[in-house]
């Protein structure tokens, strides 16, 4: 008996990695035209400015879509600093509890929320693209300075006035 099983309604494509390459080939016009390709120097010859590609040729990137709103935010990094950001706010107070729609400060929650941050920007240092590094900082920053701001209004509430 063999241990292969076989089946009939299945189908092995056996030149799928020809396709693949001759379809990577032809999003990398750089590597077939040496340097010059790979800077955009020379078009092909006899292609006029404004004219349609050639046939075969790949085709230009679309246009990343902004929503009306502004600019986008996505991807799974942005997602878990934003979702991190909101549970820090809602700590400090800054954002009432969705749940409740009550406000409460745990400055220590909001310290943990804020220290997790920080690490994760530290663990995550020259891994992240441009726009990923300035929103973490970004947010990082807003959520220190609300913080500071917290604490010291919580240290002039805990000390007892002088002079008074």
């Amino acid at each position: 008996m063999t241990d292969e099983i076989v089946r009939p309604d299945k189908k092995v494509d056996e030149d799928w990695k020809k396709r693949a390459s001759d379809e990577k080939s032809k999003f990398q016009p750089a590597a077939k035209g040496g340097p010059a390709a790979a800077k955009g120097a020379a078009p092909e010859a006899g292609a006029a400015k404004g004219a349609e590609p050639a046939v075969g040729a790949p085709e230009p990137p679309a246009e990343e879509q902004v929503p009306p709103g502004g600019r986008r935010r996505g991807g799974p990094f942005e997602m878990l600093v934003t979702m991190l950001v909101q549970q820090a706010t809602m700590m400090l107070g800054l954002v009432a509890d969705p749940m409740t729609g009550e406000r409460y400060q745990d400055i220590q929650q909001a310290k943990m929320i804020i220290d997790m941050l920080t690490m994760l920007k530290m663990k995550t240092k020259g891994n992240l693209t441009p726009d990923e590094d300035r929103f973490l900082s970004s947010a990082l920053g807003e959520l220190h300075m609300e913080f500071v701001a917290l604490a010291e209004e919580l240290q002039k509430k805990i000390r007892p006035k002088k002079g008074v």
